[in-house]
Parts: structure tokens; C-alpha cells; sequence
């Protein structure tokens, strides 16, 4: 059961316990008092919810306390089916409870997300139950969980003394990036999004139902990117009618790549006429630490990433038709607390692990509770076209592109543009040259590098908002520890050993071996099985996400006694002999 003890992490199905600090109070209270002595002549003024905030875990009370203190107004949860109803008919509510609770004390509404699928419905639980029979039961949950927080809902008829704050609904996490549903397609999102919309309308008419965000790429080689998917959904019979709001996801290598993100997907939107259609970005943010990679920056750059961002999505917001940003997350998570390997994903925090504050957490409170923004920022659009986003204009996509590579390969790229056009390449920031897609990039130089690549139509009009592609370029190879070698003389032929790997763009996996052995992956922990008899040696090496190998794998040695078996039993002079 899920409760206040062990709140849930928003990725699924990992948990991880909540925390709070005095220093994120101190600060709650000296950006309040800063912010209500900041001038605001000819400033913009951000709509109510317009900046959310996600997390890992479910806010504290005295944290959803000081999200009300610096005007907080919308919160984004993780509504998983499996931590509600791990058993067929016995649910239980206990931390949604919480969530929508603490925002109605504290004046914030709440979105949550709809996601993952009963262990007892599908066999397991990082796949969708878009399928008879498990589609019918996750609508019954589905229409619980509205009956429960929808409006004139259970909840609300049992805490009367609460101010009502709507309830909204998101229709999964990042379908397209292939992780929370396996080998995602259009043809079977619509169908499962326009039944689960059907149900929330059912119970609750007002309900505002959103599609699940969609990222620019894709996380697995199975997903798909955000172009052809929402290509893909909008030339699905009844997709438009089975949603209020197109959500997407905002992650890039800086704020004009968040900025690209809203152009592409508007210009599909527009060019399906479907141009009012409202768009929400359900999680965004910039990585101040862990291994290396495109989103990763220092907290400096992250606070100042941030700053330009919502400046850029407060004053064109009409370009869009935006109405809400998520940040994701309120603070940084320490892999092992989750069990995993580092990653940019896990830095993206407000706070750092200790809830101590970043300089982004006072930044991002600029922007909550409709207080004018300091220095004027955010009045007006400067982006090309201001407001008015020219969805006739040609528009350059990137198809596919690396994130880390090594020196085995060369990064290729791919692109498209959105009619018939030539291309032109400027690798970083070289001048440019033509080329076309398939592009094999060579680099040399160990670090991160950006292809920005340019369509260039019939009548020689170049995109001025080109698409750009980062990669890292990782030469250096991985450094694998022991932290726990197995006995050095076992009791049976299986042993275990721990291990971790270090390396600057982190760990993608692992292989052991016996000695004279061919490698196998493995994972630390694992039972490793040793074959033969007297003193054996088990290696283990580090595999990075660039391909590269720790060329030097550390090993243990053990050693262990066979048993005697009957069919290989000798006698010597009327008695057994020792085994060997």
C-alpha cells in the first residue's frame, strides 16, 4: 500500500521517500520578500498557472505550505494503477489523497497522470492496458479515480471545509519514448486516449482530459520521434475529438531548443486544422550535474536556462496558444536511492538532494503567483514572426540524431524539412556547406559538438529557425570497481559479486566472464556460474553509453570444491576416494 510514509516517484514504478529542509523554508521566505520589492514598470506578468512543478516524490505538507507562499497554482503527480490497486478490487488512495489535499489548503490544482498497468491486469507493469481484457479494467479504475476527485467527487463530499481545485488528466507519460509503452504506434494510442477520455467525460463533463507529452526523441530505438508521432495521431480517425489539450515535453540542448520544440509541433497542429487547439508543456528543465550530455549544464547556467526560457514562453505564449510549463523536478535524486545508473535526468532539480535551494529555485518563483516580472522581461515576443508563428514557412527537422558517441563511430543524422527543399550543415559553428540526409558527421575533438542544420526552399528562402543537433564525442573508456567480490573459497559453483562502473557520460551495462570464458552481460548482484574445478577467476567490465569498453576489467578469485558423484565414485583398495 501506498501511503505518506513511502510516496511514489513520478517514473513509474519507483518510490522514493519524501524530504524536506529548514533551508528550503529560509528561502521560501527571502525570495517572497525579495520578489514583493521588485519593480515591475512595463513588466509582463505570468498567467495563473501558467509556471507548474513536478517532482519525484509527493510534496510534504509544510513544503505544499511554501508552494503557497510563493503562489504555486498547478502541481503534476503520477497516478499509476498498480500503487492504487496492486490487488484486483482493493484500492487504495491514500497519497493521491494527500496530493490533491495539500492543494486545495494550499491554492494550487492538481494534473495527474495516468500511467502503467496493474501487475495482476497485464503480467507487469511499464505497459499499457490498451488491449481486451485489461482495457476494460483500467477503465473501471479510470472512472474511480474520477468519481473520487472529479468535480462534486467523493473527496470533495468528504472534506467540505476544502476549496474546490479541479482535478485535470493526462493520458500517459511519454508514449512515444518507447519506455512506459513498449513499441508505441498512433493507431493504438488514439483509440486507448479517445476511450479513456470517454470515461472521464462520462463521470466528470468538465474534466479537462490531456494527451500524453510527447519528447522530441525518442528514449529507446522502438519509440518514435515527436514528428512522426504526432504526424502519425493526427492522421488517425477521431484523434482531435479525444483530448482538450496537446501536451509535450521541453527538454533540449537550451531554451531555442525548447522554442524549436513548440514551432515543429504547432506547425503540425495548424497544418491539420487544429490551429486553436490549447498546448500545454507537462515537463521541461536543464540538468545542473551528472554525467555528461546535451542537457547537462552547471546550476548557473540551469537558473539562467530557466530565465530565458519562461521569459521566451510568457511573452509569445499566443504564438503557441500555451497556457502551462511544468518544471520537472523540484529536486535532484540520488540513482541509488533509485537502484540505477546516473544520469542528466536525475539533476534536474530546484534543490539539490538535501533540499538545499539552487540559484534556479528562487528564479522559477518569479514566475508563480501573477506577480509582474522584474526588469520588464517576458513584455512582448521577440522570436521571428513575434506572436504570429508563419506555419507556411519551411521548417527543418531532425529525424534521428546520437547523444553520445565513440570512437568506433562516426555520428550520422538525419533531417527532413517540411516540403521539397536543399540543405545546408555548420558543424559547430563552422560556416555552411551543403549536405544532406543521411549526414555522417567526422569529429576528433573529445567533448560535446552541435550540427545545425538549415532547409532551403524552391524560391532559396532558408529556414531562420533551423534545427540543431548535440552530441557528445567519448574517447575514454570506463573504469569498473568491485564493491563486494564473491567468497574466496565458495561452498557451490554460483557466486556472486557486486560491482559499479565510472565513467563521465555513465554506464549503458555490463559483461562478466570466467577467465578462458566468453563475456556475457550481467548485472551486479547476479548469480555467476563457474564451471570445472580448483581456483577460477571472474572478471567483469564496464560497457559506457558510448560503446567503449574498460580495457582493463578487475577480477576475483575463487576457488571450490566439487561434490563427488556416484557415476564418477573410484574405489582404492575398498574405500572412495577423496574428490579433486
Amino acid at each position: 500500500m501506498v501511503d505518506g510514509n513511502d510516496m511514489p516517484v513520478m517514473d513509474d514504478q519507483r518510490r522514493v521517500p519524501q524530504t524536506c529542509t529548514a533551508l528550503f523554508l529560509a528561502l521560501v521566505a527571502a525570495v517572497v520578500l525579495a520578489l514583493a520589492g521588485a519593480g515591475s514598470a512595463q513588466a509582463a506578468t505570468p498567467p495563473p498557472a501558467f509556471a507548474g512543478l513536478g517532482n519525484w516524490s509527493v510534496p510534504s505538507a509544510q513544503q505544499a505550505q511554501n508552494f503557497g507562499q510563493i503562489g504555486l497554482r498547478t502541481w503534476r503527480a503520477g497516478l499509476v494503477w498498480n500503487w492504487i490497486e496492486p490487488n484486483r478490487g482493493t484500492r487504495s488512495w491514500g497519497y493521491v489523497d494527500q496530493v490533491v489535499r495539500e492543494g486545495a489548503q494550499n491554492g494550487y490544482d492538481v494534473l495527474l497522470v495516468l500511467n502503467g498497468c496493474a501487475q495482476w491486469a497485464c503480467g507487469q507493469t511499464r505497459v499499457a492496458p490498451w488491449q481486451e481484457p485489461q482495457l476494460s479494467a483500467y477503465r473501471e479504475f479510470v472512472a474511480a479515480a474520477v468519481q473520487r476527485y472529479g468535480r462534486g467527487g467523493q473527496f470533495w463530499a468528504a472534506n467540505p471545509s476544502l476549496p474546490y481545485k479541479p482535478v485535470s488528466w493526462q493520458v500517459w507519460n511519454e508514449i512515444n519514448a518507447g519506455q512506459d509503452w513498449p513499441n508505441p504506434t498512433a493507431a493504438a494510442y488514439v483509440p486507448f486516449l479517445s476511450a479513456v477520455n470517454a470515461t472521464i467525460k462520462s463521470v466528470d463533463p468538465s474534466a479537462v482530459v490531456v494527451t500524453s507529452g510527447l519528447v522530441e526523441y525518442p528514449a529507446v530505438s522502438s519509440g518514435a520521434t515527436l514528428v512522426k508521432f504526432l504526424q502519425d495521431l493526427y492522421a488517425q480517425p477521431g484523434f482531435t475529438s479525444s483530448f482538450d489539450v496537446l501536451a509535450l515535453h521541453g527538454y533540449s540542448e537550451s531554451p531555442a531548443g525548447t522554442v524549436r520544440i513548440l514551432d515543429t509541433a504547432r506547425r503540425i497542429v495548424a497544418q491539420n486544422g487544429d490551429g486553436g487547439r490549447r498546448m500545454w508543456i507537462t515537463e521541461m528543465g536543464w540538468s545542473s550535474g551528472g554525467p555528461a550530455h546535451p542537457f547537462t549544464s552547471d546550476e548557473n547556467t540551469q537558473a539562467a536556462y530557466l530565465q530565458q526560457s519562461y521569459d521566451t514562453l510568457v511573452g509569445c505564449r499566443a504564438r503557441w496558444n500555451l497556457d502551462r510549463a511544468y518544471w520537472f523536478s523540484l529536486n535532484d535524486i540520488d540513482p541509488g536511492v533509485l537502484g540505477e545508473a546516473d544520469y542528466w535526468g536525475l539533476h534536474t532539480g530546484l534543490q539539490r538532494t538535501d533540499g538545499s535551494p539552487k540559484p534556479a529555485w528562487g528564479t522559477f518563483a518569479q514566475y508563480t503567483g501573477e506577480k509582474p516580472l522584474p526588469g520588464g522581461r517576458g513584455d512582448g515576443c521577440s522570436l521571428p514572426g513575434g506572436t504570429t508563428l508563419d506555419v507556411s514557412a519551411i521548417d527543418t527537422v531532425i529525424s534521428s540524431a546520437p547523444r553520445v558517441v565513440g570512437k568506433a563511430a562516426n555520428p550520422v543524422v538525419t533531417f527532413t524539412a517540411s516540403r521539397d527543399a536543399t540543405f545546408q550543415c555548420s558543424l559547430d559553428g563552422a560556416p555552411w556547406t551543403t549536405c544532406r540526409s543521411p549526414y555522417s558527421v567526422k569529429t576528433t575533438r573529445e567533448g560535446g559538438h552541435e550540427l545545425v542544420v538549415r532547409a532551403i526552399d524552391g524560391g532559396g528562402v532558408a529556414d531562420t529557425t533551423p534545427a540543431k543537433a548535440s552530441w557528445i564525442l567519448d574517447l575514454t573508456p570506463p573504469d569498473t570497481l568491485l564493491t563486494k567480490k564473491p567468497p574466496r573459497r565458495a561452498k557451490s559453483a554460483k557466486v556472486r559479486m557486486r560491482f559499479k562502473g565510472v565513467d563521465a557520460t555513465g554506464i549503458s551495462g555490463y559483461q562478466c566472464r570466467q577467465v578462458g570464458k566468453k563475456w556475457k552481460s550481467c548485472k551486479s548482484g547476479q548469480l555467476q556460474k563457474l564451471t570445472g574445478r580448483g581456483l577460477k577467476r571472474l572478471q567483469v567490465r564496464a560497457i559506457d553509453k558510448a560503446g567503449n569498453v574498460d580495457p582493463a576489467p578487475p577480477q576475483a578469485t575463487v576457488s571450490f570444491k566439487l561434490k563427488c558423484l556416484k557415476s564418477a565414485a573410484r574405489k582404492t583398495k575398498g574405500k572412495k576416494s577423496a574428490c579433486r
